[in-house]
């Protein structure tokens, strides 16, 4: 089992979590983890490819998702 939070970057508050299988991708449920209205986006690097994702369901937040390590 993988578990998803969404935090608020400045009061800290959980707005959601969001468990999934291990068998379901990390970019299927990217639109269930944004509000639209985000600012910032702090994602691990299974999130690197999902930039076009990321700016549909968040186009003000700034991308901040970790970079892949070769």
């Amino acid at each position: 089992m993988k578990t998803h939070i969404v935090v608020d970057r400045c009061s800290k508050l959980i707005h959601s979590v969001l468990a999934t299988s291990l068998n379901v991708h990390d970019s299927q449920i990217i639109g269930d983890l944004f509000y639209g209205d985000d600012s910032c986006c702090y994602d691990d690097s299974a999130y690197t490819a999902q930039k076009s994702q990321i700016k549909e369901h968040a186009p003000a937040a700034r991308d901040f998702t970790q970079k892949r390590r070769f």
